[in-house]
């Protein structure tokens, strides 16, 4: 008889224990860590948590046998590698970004398929947490207080080297909140959209409308791009039809007119340069064309077509995979892109943003 009281006790334990599950705190620690870049003046660190981590994750899972980003890794990351042999002037740093982004996406794809009870809760006070840190850093280590104004805030000082990554960070997460709840008005969206205005970021804020606008009208959406697209192809074609001086509006329309020609000169150089680009540090463009970077334009000037493409491929494919309403997002990069700012090198994090807020529950 004790035998057997002995045995359902010995039974019942282990039950228990093998019904137990311990909370999985990776998932957060990985959130909170793809969040963090390291910078020394306007240098990324190659060592930084964040770049750490996502490349991390590619090593594991090659190590495994699965890569979860796809099979056009192995198209989109040998045609990287060939551009930077065949031209003198790119550097190995595109190659870095393109394994920074897909450790991005192989980290969405854990939160979309591995991770079952990721709670939105835990997400959201991480995203809250890192906007926090961002916002404190950008007001009290870069701004003189004597001289505080729009740019001071704006530019430089917290985790990202400018406010507008930290701008379209937010809009992707209170995007897919939105398409999540159907509902503007709550605590969470709230709170981020004081973080965004905090941003200062005019370009932010009117992807996010252009975002609600093409919910509702798509086709007119695609339009506006199109026809934003040829009218900005006009102005390179005739640099100097613009007979106006837009620094009297706002200096940083007046950079994005001095992009366009350097992509006006741009367009006019050898096939190479056209399809490979310049190169984000060759000292002779930045000589001669003074503004590259930023929108799509100027990033073809930097990086060639065929990166910019393969990039934005990327951007579409995962979007779709992983966002609410991926059309609507992509046209929102689109349209921001070709006015003020393509944020090609975090596609991996606005993706795995998307996952997280999307998946948890």
């Amino acid at each position: 008889m004790l035998f057997f009281v002995w045995l359902d006790y010995f039974v019942m334990k282990n039950t228990v224990k093998s019904n137990y599950r311990p909370i999985d705190f990776f998932p957060y620690i990985a959130f909170l860590l793809s969040f963090f870049l390291v910078y020394i003046g306007d240098s990324l660190l190659a060592f930084s948590p964040s770049i750490l981590l996502l490349l991390s994750l590619i090593v594991i899972n090659f190590f495994y046998g699965r890569l979860f980003a796809g099979i056009d890794f192995f198209i989109v990351f040998p045609l990287f590698l060939l551009i930077i042999i065949m031209s003198e002037n790119q550097n190995t740093k595109e190659l870095a970004r393109v394994l920074y982004i897909y450790g991005g996406i192989t980290l969405a794809y854990y939160y979309k398929y591995l991770v079952s009870d990721l709670s939105q809760k835990s997400i959201l006070k991480i995203l809250f947490f890192i906007l926090t840190l961002d916002l404190t850093l950008r007001i009290f280590i870069s701004s003189d207080f004597s001289h505080l104004s729009i740019y001071s805030i704006k530019e430089g000082g917290g985790l990202y080297s400018d406010s507008n990554y930290s701008a379209i960070f937010i809009i992707v997460a209170m995007i897919e909140l939105f398409e999540k709840k159907k509902k503007i008005f709550n605590w969470s969206l709230l709170l981020m959209l004081f973080f965004l205005i905090m941003t200062v970021s005019r370009t932010a804020w009117f992807m996010l409308v252009f975002y609600m606008f093409s919910i509702r009208y798509m086709r007119i959406s695609v339009f506006i791009i199109f026809l934003s697209f040829l009218i900005l192809l006009l102005l390179v074609i005739f640099p100097n039809y613009l007979n106006f001086d837009l620094r009297l509006i706002d200096g940083s329309f007046y950079t994005k007119y001095l992009i366009l020609q350097s992509f006006s000169e741009f367009m006019h150089g050898d096939l190479g340069d056209i399809l490979m680009g310049y190169g984000r540090n060759n000292e002779q463009l930045l000589e001669s064309y003074g503004y590259t970077g930023h929108t799509l334009f100027g990033q073809i000037v930097q990086y060639g077509f065929i990166q910019v493409l393969l990039l934005t491929y990327i951007l579409y494919k995962y979007l779709g995979l992983y966002a609410s309403n991926p059309n609507a997002m992509f046209l929102m990069f689109l349209f921001g892109g070709i006015f003020s700012f393509f944020p090609s090198s975090y596609f991996g994090l606005i993706v795995l943003i998307s996952s997280a807020v999307k998946f948890s529950k």
